[in-house]
């Protein structure tokens, strides 16, 4: 379908080319493909139907996934990899699945936000682990979930207020939420 945004525009996150805030909806471009859409905090991230991966908006933390620290005013496709399926923006930090199950997360990593083992921001999209079997993602502030095909949870990142449901400090790795 077509992608509308409007709202706050300071850092170019609706892609309309401008800085200018937008007080109704507007068509972003002419395309009429896109499959899904998340917008993060100033940044935007979306799919569309031919499984490309495209971003825009701030990119200070490299949360577009574009391997920059570059804003871009207008979506811009990220890699040339068209199986992605779908997509999530958390604070400044994106997650995106493809269709072989395997999980990838770019951006911001105080907390190990992005599953790595480590706090090193990415500015790429990088594999999480060796898993296959993601089936759903949520990426929020400072924090990710991902649900794998056999129903379990996984969470890693900031802990703080045990927002992840697992009694202990941040993670930087995916961790099994035993609740679930």
């Amino acid at each position: 379908g077509t992608l509308w945004s409007w709202g706050a525009n300071y850092y170019s996150q609706l892609g309309h080319g401008d800085t200018l805030d937008h007080l109704s909806p507007e068509q972003v471009g002419s395309d009429a493909d896109w499959f899904a859409v998340s917008a993060g905090m100033e940044y935007s991230l979306a799919l569309k139907a031919d499984g490309t991966l495209w971003s825009w908006g701030d990119n200070y933390y490299g949360q577009l996934g574009l391997g920059d620290t570059s804003r871009r005013g207008q979506p811009v496709q990220v890699g040339a990899d068209g199986d992605w399926t779908a997509v999530s923006a958390g604070t400044y930090h994106g997650l995106a699945l493809k269709a072989d199950g395997t999980l990838w997360s770019w951006g911001e990593n105080s907390y190990g936000q992005l599953g790595l083992g480590d706090v090193s921001q990415r500015e790429a999209p990088t594999r999480v682990g060796e898993a296959t079997d993601a089936s759903a993602l949520s990426a929020g502030y400072e924090h990710t979930f991902v649900l794998d095909a056999h129903g379990e949870l996984w969470g890693w990142g900031n802990n703080e207020s045990e927002r992840l449901g697992i009694r202990s400090g941040w993670m930087t790795e995916p961790q099994l939420v035993p609740a679930w």
